[in-house]
């Protein structure tokens, strides 16, 4: 006899049809959850507030399985500076247009305007400390009292079995935290797909700020029943911050991939390629394909170097290689001038932001994806798992958590920081030549710890003990 449906109540600012990463992550294990005897109802923010771009198609299917509740934003501070800012920042471009009389527009400077968007650094860097301070303890924080009230209500009129709190934002865990002490809740789970206080960069923020975020870290990794960190990493560094708390209660959910978001068509066969196909493969011009922005500590110039010192020793000839970086690029200027340095000019194109299935196509067609992840020790980008879905080779520039999956999984090379990326080139090459490249497949067994029904069935298993327990 099959036991009742267990109810789950899921919080979230990240849910589709917003873009985020953090949503489609869970959507892709709402997808499965109810096989595994639990249904859903997430609460989110409404798709005008989702703070990126909308994605009407995506996960459509997981929307309309699921009970979704949207609880809108307070405006917050941070809002109320923001808007004044774009504002002010109008009646600045207002002055110097012309009127339709030809004469121009007098309007009187703004001394706010120009401090924050305009001013020298030490100006600027107070008021960045002032909205940093505004938007604590994120930007979002003004969904927690909305948030803690219509949770209130539905515990009191609906029976929940438990209670899952994921962030980013991790304003989202203090609704959780906060109704600890209002009123009865069953037993709770927070993700956290980000770290947060001591991991991101401390001098970005004011000794205040950090105190405070400790405080509420704290307090959410002691009154949390279970507490989910996306990767070993993470985990093993919050055990080292918060020894007191118990390590049995801190576990890993991985971000994982669903290859149902692939197009199972145009995926390469699970059997190995003929002599004849590898040979071809091998005869073409070796393509590296890199997917995702670049910014922040994302840096392409060693593998760029590491390919110039290949095309200087005559070891590769440039009308041999193709490189196509798909994806945002905050400092395209410098990674331009960096492929001229490396003399790579004909062999590299920047193709700016295209749409996921051309994407996965480029993915496919790639004989190596080139993942860029240095000073992410803790965090793993959601491409590198869509890069194990695809089955091509990985060259990887990074360490720690990136570097972990990508060996546990056999997928390919890491270069790690103070590693030469040319030996790791090289053999790429070699590869290439010899067919093993487009012979390349990971086992089925080595990417199943990241599917996401495997993972939905990881957290059910984990929902059932702490109800059990309970």
């Amino acid at each position: 006899m099959h036991r009742e449906h267990r109810r789950l109540l899921l919080l979230t600012q990240h849910f589709p049809p917003s873009s985020e990463i953090a949503g489609k992550v869970t959507a892709r294990l709402l997808r499965y959850l109810q096989r595994f005897g639990w249904e859903t109802t997430v609460m989110t923010v409404p798709a005008e507030q989702a703070g990126a771009p909308l994605d009407t198609r995506g996960y459509a299917d997981v929307c309309d399985r699921v009970r979704v509740e949207r609880v809108a934003r307070w405006p917050y501070p941070i809002d109320g500076l923001r808007l004044a800012t774009r504002t002010l920042k109008q009646l600045r471009g207002l002055r110097a247009a012309p009127a339709a009389n030809g004469a121009r527009t007098s309007v009187a400077p703004s001394p706010l305007a120009d401090a924050f968007s305009w001013a020298p650094p030490r100006s600027a860097g107070r008021l960045a400390r002032v909205a940093r301070y505004l938007s604590f303890p994120d930007s979002r924080s003004g969904w927690i009292a909305p948030a803690i009230a219509r949770t209130r209500t539905l515990l009191a009129r609906e029976r929940y079995d438990a209670l899952l709190t994921v962030g980013p934002s991790h304003s989202t865990h203090l609704v959780a935290l906060a109704l600890r002490r209002l009123a009865t809740i069953p037993p709770w789970i927070a993700h956290l797909h980000d770290p947060w206080a001591d991991f991101e960069d401390r001098e970005e923020r004011s000794r205040n700020v950090r105190r405070a975020q400790l405080f509420f870290e704290r307090h959410i990794l002691e009154q949390a029943d279970e507490v989910l960190f996306a990767t070993r990493e993470a985990r093993d560094g919050y055990a080292e911050r918060f020894p007191d708390v118990r390590r049995d209660k801190l576990g890993v959910l991985v971000n994982g991939y669903d290859p149902a978001d692939f197009p199972s068509a145009d995926l390469p066969s699970a059997d190995l390629p003929s002599a004849e196909r590898a040979a071809e493969r091998s005869a073409r011009p070796l393509t590296f394909v890199h997917v995702g922005s670049i910014y922040g500590g994302r840096d392409p110039r060693p593998f760029l170097e590491g390919l110039a010192q290949l095309v200087a020793s005559k070891a590769l000839d440039p009308r041999d290689v193709e490189v196509h970086f798909l994806g945002g690029c905050d400092s395209r200027e410098a990674v331009e001038r960096a492929v001229d340095e490396a003399g790579l000019a004909g062999a590299v194109t920047l193709h700016g932001v295209v749409d996921h299935q051309e994407a996965i196509r480029r993915m496919l067609t790639a004989d190596v994806l080139v993942l860029l992840a240095q000073e992410q020790d803790y965090q793993i980008p959601a491409k590198l798992y869509e890069y194990l879905s695809a089955g091509r080779f990985v060259l990887a520039f990074t360490g720690g958590a990136s570097a972990t999956v990508i060996e546990d999984a056999g997928a390919g090379h890491v270069v790690g920081p103070r590693e030469d990326a040319v030996a790791a080139l090289a053999d790429v090459l070699a590869r290439h030549r010899d067919g093993r490249l487009a012979r390349h497949r990971l086992p089925a067994s080595r990417l199943r710890p990241y599917q996401a029904d495997h993972l939905a069935g990881e957290l059910a298993a984990r929902l059932d003990r702490l109800v059990g327990a309970r």
